[in-house]
Formats: structure tokens, C-alpha cells, sequence
């Protein structure tokens, strides 16, 4: 029933607060939040989700980190769906320092979503690289010269689908 939703808009205002703590080799971060959503679907009623990101950080030798995560999105506030859990992400990877302008991130991210109906789930599998997420959220990119740039190599068309800032580059 829910995939009969017509695609549609949404604006979202969020808070967020993290906290950081560093031991030796380790490093936890939490990091909750609330977003109150506005979804054209639901003709622009108001509705809320609050979040939790739980992250943990291993040095695993000088340039590698081993990562370990986890978020659980709750509905609540005006007009929220009464179920009391509704998706949950957790993340395993491995963070890598290639060269000192050069990182790669590849993990596995897994996401249970229970849908508005209360009856169908989505259950995702995906495999994770942090290069192009790392463009998509907007972050600066360095070419190997050391300046700016906004060029980055897609690979090829179907790994480029995945690069939605930027410059894509196939040469």
C-alpha cells in the first residue's frame, strides 16, 4: 500500500547536537537529532522523526580505521504514524588514509524500515563507498596538484549514477 504514494516533495527542518570522545585508539560519537518534516504526499501536514546515530571508531594500524554504527529514527510529534520503531540503519566498514589528500571508505549498510501501513518492511543491503559520498555532501575535493577541484572520476556510466555533485569524469 505504501509503494501507491506518488513520489513527491518534502522540506525538513533539523537539529541536531554531537558528542565526541576519544581513548587511545577509539573514538564514539553520538549524535541525536529531531527533524519536523513537511511531505507533499501528506498535503503538507506536519509530522516529526527523531533520530540517534551511535558511531564508533577503531585505529586499526597508522592509516585505517575500522567503523561501526548505528541509527534508529523513531516517528514522533504532530500527526506521527503510532508505531513504536520504524527504521533502524547500522553500518560496518573500513576507513582508509590512501595518501594524505586521498581516503576510501568501503562498508556495508544495512536498513529495516517498517512503512506507514505497519504491515510491509523494506529490508536494504548495500555496499558503501565514501568517495563520492564524501562530493555529494559537499565537501571540498583536491585534485592532484593540490588545488580545488570539482572533477571526479565516475569510473564508468554505472557506477556514475551514484555522483550527484560534481563534475563526473570517464577519462
Amino acid at each position: 500500500e505504501d509503494f501507491n504514494f506518488p513520489a513527491g516533495g518534502e522540506w525538513r527542518l533539523a537539529a541536531y547536537a554531537e558528542w565526541e570522545r576519544t581513548r587511545q585508539r577509539f573514538t564514539l560519537r553520538v549524535r541525536p537529532g529531531y527533524e519536523y518534516r513537511l511531505l507533499e504526499r501528506n498535503d503538507y501536514a506536519p509530522t516529526g522523526r527523531a533520530r540517534l546515530r551511535v558511531q564508533g571508531r577503531c585505529a586499526v594500524g597508522e592509516r585505517a580505521e575500522w567503523v561501526l554504527s548505528t541509527e534508529p529514527m523513531l516517528n514522533v510529534g504532530p500527526n506521527a504514524v503510532p508505531v513504536p520503531f520504524n527504521q533502524n540503519q547500522a553500518y560496518t566498514g573500513l576507513d582508509l588514509d590512501l595518501l594524505d589528500w586521498l581516503g576510501l571508505e568501503v562498508g556495508y549498510l544495512y536498513v529495516f524500515r517498517q512503512r506507514r501501513t505497519v504491515v510491509e518492511f523494506d529490508n536494504e543491503h548495500n555496499l558503501y563507498g565514501s568517495l563520492f559520498d564524501w562530493v555529494n555532501q559537499g565537501n571540498p575535493v583536491v585534485g592532484p596538484h593540490g588545488k580545488p577541484t570539482n572533477r571526479v572520476h565516475a569510473y564508468d556510466r554505472f557506477w556514475g549514477v551514484w555522483l550527484r555533485r560534481g563534475v563526473k569524469v570517464y577519462e
